[in-house]
């Protein structure tokens, strides 16, 4: 028998800590702690569990019962509310060739048996046993604290939407029993396992012991305390402080690579063949995590696994646990776009926004992939530039304008804020809580400036381990920006907010010597050259009402600005000048990324023959520039 203990983060950690600490959102003590053994029978594809949890009641509430969320039970049969929709199938949902669940074979709460108390299924759904309550002999008092004993089998099905097994490789997510998410009031948010829901429990600390044979390769969440090998099996011992989730992985092919980024030891495991991938995760996970620790906080775990599935396990790729995400790509990506730093930089912002600010994902899912998708499409950028979404020669395309299109499809379908199974398809849930939360955020970033990005970044900061609400969200938006600006923001998101600008109008007429047109302008004159005289008539349609740069252009090319509040739903630019007025183009900056529709942001005035060819072609060509970017 061989073992290895393996604590070198000690330090770096406690510095992390203390420097987080200062500028953060105070971490909660536990409320929920596992201690848990897991044995991996890779040959059938089970997992044989026992612990024990470690409850705090820390509400003012006594604890009549328990909630456990057994997610594997999604996958036992065709009839759970993930698979009997045919129509509600997402994330990687595919219906597996083998199926899979979790039975637990003993439970007591300090020493009372109440395997018998298990309800049978999911509340009001007899088909499924996702959410399963736990009735108490004995409740668990105010401020008391009890312990949860618990032995099950996990069937681990083929893999899909990221948990299971291909072939010899196993992906643990949702793997063990565990407790709803327990509210400051003593309710417990507990909800079965919806196809476009994703999770939400209360911040705890794990200790796993992992055992698998030893020719396996394992990854988990936390940190690797103590190894030990014996007879053909491989023992490995993880601890995660703080966190509400734990995953883990285990394939006998990885190759794998450590570096440390700052504080922070990174272990990568990969496929072998995708060294060059794996220096694309490289780059994302370098630039990410200052990137992400700048802007929203310091990451405050000492270590982080970062896993890129082989091709034909690619399922499991894409998603996010505590100081555990995993990437993907084909080993040719790299060559045509930037897909593998994407999804790794997705993954690494929900350690933020999903990790450390940890909202309901099942009511709120724009306050977890929303924030993510702006955070990574920020950080794209700062890494690419203009061709963040794909770079070729001659075209250059961003992820913003990815997420722009993708948000401005379904706009007027649905609301953003609904929760997660309220959308109608996958589809608006992705291109809504993606694609249009991400437009929404970089629209009041560019209408409000730094004070959004500010109150944007307070608000991830002091939300660390706090699990806010939209209320939260937009009560520090609105600290930064104003009322009005947070409550146009609360719209966009709850009421199907929209908006439309179009130039319905350009007039130009000439308007005889400069002196006759003085008040239309700021009262000079230029002596008794001809003059013109025109407006662009502008209107706004929609519901929201947000400040607009206005520009018109005239036939030498010279550019006149003026600033729209997007109160009212009418507005006139009132004109005067030496050369006739040829254009007028709203947002020119491209501000106003939810704009229903930029064809129409801007117009020519009828043209003359004595319009000159650079006025036209200056048009034009800011035109063209404006429609292609985001």
């Amino acid at each position: 028998m061989t073992r290895q203990r393996l604590c070198p983060h000690a330090l770096p950690f406690t510095l992390v800590a203390l420097l987080w600490s200062a500028s953060s959102g105070a971490a909660q003590s536990p409320r929920v702690s596992y201690s848990l053994s897991a044995i991996l029978d890779a040959d059938n594809h089970e997992l044989h569990g026992s612990g024990t949890i470690t409850l705090r009641n820390t509400t003012s509430s006594t604890l009549n019962e328990l909630w456990f969320h057994l997610y594997l039970n999604a996958f036992e049969n065709d009839q759970t509310l993930f698979y009997r929709s045919a129509f509600k199938r997402a994330r990687g949902g595919g219906t597996p060739s083998t199926w899979g669940n979790i039975e637990l074979t003993a439970l007591d709460v300090d020493g009372d048996d109440v395997l018998g108390s298990l309800a049978d299924h999911s509340p009001d759904d007899p088909s499924d046993r996702t959410d399963l309550r736990v009735g108490l002999s004995t409740p668990i008092a105010a401020g008391a604290r009890a312990r949860v004993r618990v032995t099950w089998t996990a069937k681990l099905p083929q893999l899909v939407t990221r948990t299971g097994f291909e072939r010899d490789f196993h992906f643990l997510g949702q793997w063990f029993p565990k407790l709803a998410k327990l509210d400051d009031d003593g309710t417990w948010q507990h909800f079965a396992f919806h196809p476009y829901s994703e999770f939400h429990a209360n911040f705890g600390d794990y200790d796993v012991s992992i055992d698998v044979p030893q020719q396996m390769v394992v990854g988990a969440s936390g940190v690797l305390h103590e190894s030990s090998t014996e007879t053909g099996r491989a023992r490995y011992q993880y601890r995660a402080e703080n966190v509400h989730d734990f995953a883990w992985v285990a394939w006998p092919e990885f190759d794998e690579e450590t570096r440390r980024v700052g504080a922070v030891s990174v272990r990568v495991l990969y496929p072998p063949g995708h060294e060059r991938n794996l220096d694309r995760t490289w780059r994302a996970i370098e630039h990410g995590l200052p990137y992400y620790a700048q802007h929203y906080g310091p990451y405050p775990y000492p270590s982080l696994t970062v896993v890129h599935p082989p091709r034909f396990a690619a399922d499991a790729g894409g998603m996010e646990y505590p100081t555990l995400i995993t990437t993907g790509g084909r080993w040719y990506e790299g060559w045509l776009a930037q897909t593998v730093e994407q999804v790794t930089l997705h993954e690494l912002a929900h350690q933020w926004f999903y990790g450390l600010v940890a909202s309901d994902e099942h009511r709120w899912p724009f306050l977890d992939e929303g924030l993510a998708s702006y955070a990574d499409s920020n950080a794209l950028h700062s890494l690419f530039g203009a061709g963040s979404g794909l770079s070729l020669p001659g075209l250059q395309v961003s992820a913003l304008a990815y997420y722009r299109w993708l948000g401005q499809v379904y706009g007027h379908d649905a609301a953003v804020g609904l929760r997660a199974a309220e959308f109608p398809t996958f589809n608006h849930l992705g291109a809504l809580v993606y694609g249009r939360t991400t437009s929404l955020l970089h629209t009041w970033s560019r209408v409000y400036g730094p004070s959004f990005d500010d109150a944007l970044q307070r608000y991830a900061r002091e939300q660390h381990f706090q699990s806010p609400t939209p209320a939260t969200f937009l009560a520090t938006i609105g600290e930064g920006i104003g009322n009005t600006g947070a409550e146009q923001l609360r719209s966009a998101l709850f009421d199907k907010g929209w908006v439309d600008y179009e130039v319905v109008r350009l007039d130009c007429v000439a308007g005889g010597a400069s002196s006759d047109v003085s008040d239309v302008t700021d009262g000079s004159t230029a002596g008794s050259a001809e003059t013109y005289v025109g407006r662009a008539l502008l209107v706004r349609r929609g519901t929201l009402q947000l400040p607009v740069d206005v520009e018109l252009i005239d036939a030498t090319g010279k550019r006149y600005a003026s600033r729209w509040d997007g109160r009212a739903e009418w507005h006139q630019v009132d004109y005067a000048g030496e050369s006739e007025l040829v254009g007028a183009v709203i947002d020119p900056q491209r501000a106003i990324l939810v704009d229903q529709d930029l064809t129409n942001n801007a117009r020519t005035a009828k043209r003359k023959s004595n319009v000159s060819t650079l006025g036209v072609f200056t048009f034009f060509t800011q035109l063209l520039l404006h429609w292609l970017g985001a």
